[in-house]
């Protein structure tokens, strides 16, 4: 495990057919800047969880094509990011 992770580097991108992503169980994590989440075009799940540090979701806002978002046990949160939630298709 990466327990040790507190942010990822600028060049990570994922692929755009990806579907469903969770992330989880990173104690240190505090950024999820640099990802480029909202270009995931296919992605219809997000789950964030178990990362205490967390204390942004990314700043350019979530896709809008989720289905289901999913956060817990994010004790230091203080920012759903600029755009905020904004996801017309979840539940």
């Amino acid at each position: 495990m990466c327990k040790e992770v507190e942010s990822f580097p600028e060049s990570v991108w994922l692929p755009p057919s990806l579907c469903s992503l969770r992330i989880s169980d990173l104690q240190n994590l505090k950024l999820l800047d640099y990802w480029g989440i909202q270009h995931l075009t296919s992605l219809r799940e997000l789950m964030i969880g178990d990362c205490p540090e967390l204390q942004a979701l990314p700043e350019e806002g979530l896709p809008a094509n989720l289905t289901s978002f999913k956060i817990w046990a994010l004790q230091n949160l203080k920012s759903l990011g600029h755009k905020g939630i904004s996801t017309p298709h979840c539940s």
